[in-house]
């Protein structure tokens, strides 16, 4: 009976232990994102002016993306659905959402799909100063 309550006791400690790890890694919505996230992410900014030669592999911490101080996302390159995931760049400065490209009229795709309708539920910016 005592080998119950020590399993018991471990397999809760574990349990926890995983809850608290599992809470600290950002899980995206948006699978072009994470790619954008993974392509272009560095230290402190996140921009196709600092593309990977090779793209992050593993886990996506949320604290290396509230580090963040600038966010540049070009559509035409990462066909991004869903921007709610900007949550996560919580310290973000400035964010430049774009679409450059060699035919401007594919933009339509995005005012028919309201992509950026989601920005407005994103909140709690600390040091926003730029959209």
């Amino acid at each position: 009976m005592e080998m119950n309550y020590t399993l018991s006791f471990y397999l809760g400690i574990f349990t926890i232990i995983c809850m608290i790890v599992v809470s600290r890694i950002a899980f995206f919505k948006d699978e072009e994102f994470l790619r954008a996230v993974r392509d272009t992410m560095g230290k402190n900014r996140m921009s196709l002016a600092y593309k990977r030669e090779k793209p992050i592999k593993g886990i996506i911490w949320k604290k290396d993306l509230k580090n963040m101080n600038f966010l540049s996302i070009n559509f035409n390159d990462y066909h991004v659905k869903d921007v709610s995931d900007l949550e996560y760049f919580k310290n973000v400065e400035t964010i430049i959402l774009t679409y450059i490209g060699d035919n401007e009229e594919d933009i339509g795709m995005y005012d028919e799909e309201h992509v950026l309708d989601n920005l407005n539920k994103v909140r709690d910016f600390n040091k926003l100063r730029r959209v």
